[in-house]
């Protein structure tokens, strides 16, 4: 029986979606009774905590810096832009670029784009206890694009549906990268977590991301999943995470994936987190762990957490992107929509 209207308004049962600032942010948080998932809507909607409230377990990463970072004044600008500067970990959506700085059609572009910095706007769609719908839209500033992320939560359910829609405002053809960039910490993350898909992928650790003492290789290495060849030549094995114990820092990519389905799976806690997207269009998982290692800015050996990144291109770098055949692109006033939906998962 559907509840009678007059007894939902600002209710705090059944699902519900509250707005409030926290250091200076605007949040969104979207609510049923098995989870709590909040975005930063004041700085690039970042989806900042998934709680999985039986368990009282958050999957996504914390860091010690504040979000509201990317508006304040540093001591010198860096010539990356401000991500770091306010990254507090969570999961951002990046574009039109990612990885490093770009030149964007004369635009300069900073680390990992524009979409993860910026306040987005928010509209409430569907507010029941049975079904919340909300609308996050962004103009961005230094590149041709209206970006749209729409996202579902229904009562009992712990999956929440993502539509995603890029429409290029501009007047030409425009090309773009597209990632997600999810990260996993304590309490969720530990090293009894493994990361499963389906198939044997190809594996690639590329040469740039390697030779610091706290990593396991020294040089681009290839193959496939889910083992490589370590700088001592024994098995190592990608598809789990290490403890904090470990002191390691570790990137590499899979590609040709068999499916568009990831999941990082906590065996000690029997619950995982899910994501199913179009394989199509994110071609590529970047997976990169800092296991308390990175002594260098902006890590410095304080950071446990694991990356699971389904991503449009490779490099991560929009001018080798390009050169490769890599990058997206939209004809003018055209538009792309993908959904993608993540999860809780248990034994």
């Amino acid at each position: 029986m559907k509840t009678p209207e007059v007894c939902t308004k600002n209710r705090n049962y059944g699902c519900r979606i509250k707005k409030y600032t926290a250091d200076g942010v605007e949040y969104v948080a979207l609510e049923n009774n098995l989870v709590r998932i909040e975005f930063s809507t004041g700085k690039g909607a970042d989806l900042t905590s998934f709680l999985y409230k039986p368990m009282d377990v958050d999957f996504i990463m914390h860091t010690p810096i504040d979000r509201k970072g990317v508006f304040e004044a540093v001591t010198k600008a860096s010539s990356g832009g401000s991500f770091f500067d306010g990254y507090g970990g969570g999961w951002q959506e990046l574009f039109p670029t990612y990885g490093g700085a770009a030149n964007y059609y004369g635009a300069e572009i900073g680390v990992h784009g524009e979409a993860c910095i910026y306040p987005w706007e928010t509209e409430i769609i569907e507010d029941t206890p049975e079904k919340i719908c909300v609308v996050f839209t962004l103009f961005l500033k230094r590149s041709p694009f209206k970006l749209t992320r729409k996202y579902t939560l229904e009562e009992n359910s712990t999956k929440l549906v993502l539509e995603q829609t890029v429409e290029n405002t501009g007047a030409n053809t425009y090309e773009f990268m597209w990632g997600h960039h999810p990260a996993f910490g304590f309490p969720f993350l530990d090293e009894s977590v493994r990361i499963k898909v389906k198939g044997t992928p190809d594996a690639l650790v590329p040469g740039n991301v390697t030779g610091s003492s706290d990593n396991p290789f020294d040089a681009e290495t290839k193959g496939k999943w889910p083992v490589l060849k370590d700088r001592t030549g024994s098995d190592f094995r990608l598809d789990r995470a290490y403890s904090a114990k470990d002191r390691m820092r570790l990137d590499y990519v899979i590609s040709n994936m068999e499916e568009g389905e990831i999941e990082v799976f906590n065996e000690n806690l029997g619950i995982g987190f899910k994501m199913d997207y179009d394989k199509e269009l994110f071609k590529h998982v970047w997976i990169w762990g800092l296991y308390c290692g990175g002594d260098t800015y902006p890590w410095y050996g304080r950071v446990y957490t694991l990356g699971v990144e389904p991503q449009s291109s490779f490099p991560a770098n929009f001018k080798l992107a390009r050169e490769a055949g890599e990058v997206l692109s939209l004809d003018a006033g055209k538009k792309l929509t993908t959904t993608f939906i993540s999860e809780v998962t248990k034994k």
